[in-house]
């Protein structure tokens, strides 16, 4: 069933994920849209929300509607969070303002929020090439496309908020880098903060 964004006022469908995530997605069929509905419903925060799977790129031909991120398309969105996010997915349904006041560090549905659960879904650390090549991260689910430039910036932002470090080798002291496209990047994992963040986040 369709609801309104209270940003922007585009009629959007809340659903839930393959991997449990809340978001909206437009309620229109797009061509470039990266989600189609399994045709399940599943409870999430005590309603019954459709669920939806990521369709990589590669199946655009299989029949199926497509859906896009709200996120990616919120016209308002610059208005609503910091400079290099994305909005319109706030924490709930009904968009409480207890959810806003509540994500004063770090809002739900930004970019940053999609890299902070990245990062606490992979204890190792992970690289910004690490997180734009997997289609099945958080931050390809809120913005398709996005490249690594855009996520290290955030992981950047992350670091400035003290919710990300680069991780350090144990015995050298040195940045641990894994190979990536252009060379080498720097591995990344959350801070004690940014765990508790994180955390706080998913219970929204």
């Amino acid at each position: 069933m369709a609801s309104q964004c209270k940003r922007c006022g585009a009629a959007v469908t809340w659903v839930v994920t393959d991997n449990d995530r809340l978001m909206p997605v437009n309620a229109h069929p797009d061509l470039t849209g990266t989600f189609t509905f399994t045709g399940r419903h599943v409870q999430h925060d005590e309603r019954i929300t459709p669920q939806v799977r990521y369709a990589a790129p590669s199946l655009m031909n299989d029949g199926h509607p497509r859906y896009l991120a709200h996120a990616a398309t919120c016209p308002d969105a610059a208005g609503h969070v910091d400079p290099g996010q994305v909005g319109g997915a706030p924490a709930r349904h009904d968009h409480p303002d207890t959810s806003h006041e509540a994500a004063a560090t770090v809002r739900v549905g930004s970019q940053q929020s999609a890299v902070l659960f990245d990062l606490w879904e992979r204890a190792a650390g992970a690289t910004a090439y690490d997180l734009a090549s997997d289609e099945r991260s958080f931050i390809r689910q809120v913005r398709p496309g996005v490249s690594p430039n855009q996520v290290a910036s955030r992981l950047g932002e992350l670091r400035t908020k003290d919710l990300a470090e680069v991780l350090l080798d144990r015995a050298t002291g040195l940045p641990v880098k894994r190979d990536a496209a252009a060379g080498q990047a720097l591995v990344h994992v959350l801070t004690a903060e940014g765990r508790a963040e994180a955390l706080r986040l998913r219970l929204l």
